[in-house]
């Protein structure tokens, strides 16, 4: 059985992060309360163990190429805009 929690913001997620254990993140570049790869840098900082995607909307190869690969296992382009 498995588990989706959906959050709407990065301090949401951060909060959840440091109460909860998780098998997997899905992050989005652009959320209300970060933009770009500061939401990632934020993640990282304070929990840099759990298994992290990147989606984003973006595609430019520009943004793929700024993700760190230690810091991230795939980054995903979305159809969605």
């Amino acid at each position: 059985q498995s588990d989706v929690l959906h959050v709407a913001t990065l301090s949401e997620a951060l909060e959840h992060l440091k109460s909860s254990t998780f098998d997997l993140v899905l992050l989005d570049l652009n959320l209300s309360d970060s933009n770009n790869f500061e939401g990632l840098s934020q993640l990282r900082a304070q929990n840099s163990d759990v298994p992290l995607i990147v989606v984003s909307a973006t595609e430019s190869p520009k943004a793929y190429q700024t993700a760190n690969p230690k810091d991230i296992q795939r980054f995903l382009v979305s159809c969605l805009k």
